[in-house]
């Protein structure tokens, strides 16, 4: 339960932290949220694009090797520093 039972925020403010404070950050983190979502949106309509204008691409296969082979060194590293 995030609010107390009257509905205050002060339940969840951290020391020294005004009410104000916590909004304005709630708000500035969602902004950015919102202009990430934006920008990813963005990115990938134009990924669209440029594949049907027959520009290259990288298949499935392709990125599950990459990812794999990162994962097996993350693998690695972590067993080294045991």
């Amino acid at each position: 339960q995030l609010l107390s039972t009257d509905g205050s925020v002060e339940v969840v403010l951290r020391d020294g932290e005004s009410v104000s404070a916590f909004v304005e950050a709630a708000v500035r983190d969602s902004l950015q949220r919102r202009v990430d979502q934006a920008d990813f949106v963005a990115r990938g309509l134009r990924s669209i694009q440029a594949a049907k204008a027959g520009e290259p691409t990288v298949s499935v296969a392709q990125v599950m090797r990459k990812l794999e082979a990162r994962l097996e060194r993350a693998r690695k590293r972590a067993a080294a520093a045991k």
